[in-house]
């Protein structure tokens, strides 16, 4: 019987570990997920309905079938057919106000893409950067465990400090405090992930620093991008609001009854054996349009689209370049932040200043928590320095282009 236990503790070990590894929602799988955004859903469904061109218009407007009944006698009657044509102008602006329109809807979608795919950039960074805050805290907390285990074996000998001793006790306790507090805020944040992603629900979020590109992978990428010179959707989706706006302003200043064709059929004349058929016709003199109202309405959305167009020129000649030379700042502070903690922890100055103090072993500890704090601030860094990388791809309009690419990867991975 015993032989048997083995292999099914090992079959049992295999299937715990795989339903793990498909319990995870990978950092590609979370930013994928843009595409069933149901905003996403609902552009495609208004753009698949305007490629039917519902919107046509018919070039008959309006047909009517009249009777005229003279002294209600039954052979004095006459019957019409008066038949109005829609407005050729109408028809055009009709036909290029929906083709800007329908325009316009696939800038709105590929800036709703771009907008989730940085919100959910934001979470995956926030959320890396809590895990790694809280990983230093539990840390520092353990450092001062253990100060605190050497003054209780040194409480006999002159190394013994009670003031110390309660210092230590007291910052024990706040670093307890601060890592309930970083998981409630890991919490917290996990749910904010499972609202954009339902689907994540339950399942493990395996993101780690160590997944993700480096700073100094981001300086290399850095220099490249800065060579790439690309028009915002934004600033051409403002340009086709102009044009929209233009359209719209045309279409209503058309929207007008042109006459009608009618044609008259006299019983009368029938009977008199003379032609029966009478054809006339109505011309409308647009002396006055009556749209004049919904015209000037248009016409102030163009002139606010006109100044949306002008801001949005300033805005993004301004915001890359901006980015980018707060990201080179960040990453040459980074730079010095990371030289400096590695020296630390590769001197021997902890092991001289142990020495001067008697090989006194809580020196030790608190070189390693001093080296701690300066960590929690590269830390801090990397997160910045990520954000403003993630906006600046932003601001270049590179997040949303195709294919979509996991951008946190050295190699940035495409994701479909």
């Amino acid at each position: 019987m015993k032989r048997f236990i083995a292999p099914f503790t090992g079959i049992s070990l295999l299937f715990t570990y795989s339903t793990t590894l498909l319990a995870q929602v990978t950092i590609s799988e979370f930013l994928l997920s843009t595409r069933q955004d149901n905003i996403q859903q609902s552009y495609s469904n208004q753009l698949s309905y305007l490629q039917e061109k519902p919107y046509t218009l018919s070039p008959i407007q309006k047909v009517e079938f009249r009777m005229k009944d003279k002294e209600l006698s039954t052979d004095q009657q006459r019957y019409g057919v008066r038949i109005s044509p829609a407005n050729p102008w109408e028809l055009h602006n009709t036909n290029q106000y929906f083709r800007h329109y329908q325009t316009s809807l696939s800038l709105e979608k590929e800036l709703a893409l771009k907008e989730a795919l940085h919100q959910r950039y934001s979470n995956i960074i926030t959320y890396l950067y809590l895990y790694e805050l809280k990983k230093l805290q539990q840390e520092q907390h353990d450092l001062v465990q253990t100060q605190l285990a050497i003054l209780e074996k040194q409480s006999a000998s002159r190394y013994f400090d009670a003031d110390e001793y309660t210092d230590l006790q007291l910052l024990l306790l706040e670093k307890t405090v601060l890592l309930e507090e970083l998981s409630l805020d890991i919490l917290d944040h996990r749910q904010s992930v499972n609202e954009i992603y339902p689907a994540a629900t339950g399942k493990e979020l395996h993101w780690v620093y160590e997944s993700i590109i480096t700073p100094d992978q981001i300086e290399r990428q850095l220099d490249s991008l800065q060579l790439i010179v690309h028009t915002a959707t934004l600033l051409i989706y403002r340009q086709q609001k102009v044009k929209l706006a233009a359209s719209e302003y045309k279409l209503v200043k058309s929207n007008i009854n042109i006459g009608f064709v009618q044609t008259e059929f006299d019983k009368q004349n029938a009977e008199k054996q003379n032609n029966p058929v009478n054809i006339s016709l109505g011309v409308t003199l647009p002396i006055t349009n009556p749209n004049k109202g919904s015209m000037t309405k248009r016409k102030l959305e163009m002139i606010e689209a006109e100044y949306e167009l002008k801001e949005t020129q300033h805005q993004t000649a301004t915001t890359r370049d901006r980015l980018a030379d707060k990201l080179y700042a960040m990453l040459a502070q980074y730079t010095g932040l990371h030289q400096r903690i590695d020296e630390w922890q590769h001197s021997s100055l902890a092991g001289t200043l142990s020495t001067l103090k008697g090989s006194d072993p809580r020196v030790f500890i608190q070189f390693q928590a001093s080296t701690s704090k300066l960590k929690v601030l590269e830390v801090k860094l990397k997160r910045d320095i990520l954000s403003t990388y993630i906006a600046y791809l932003n601001a270049s309009d590179r997040l949303q282009q195709p294919p979509l690419c996991n951008y946190l990867s050295a190699a940035h991975q495409p994701l479909e």
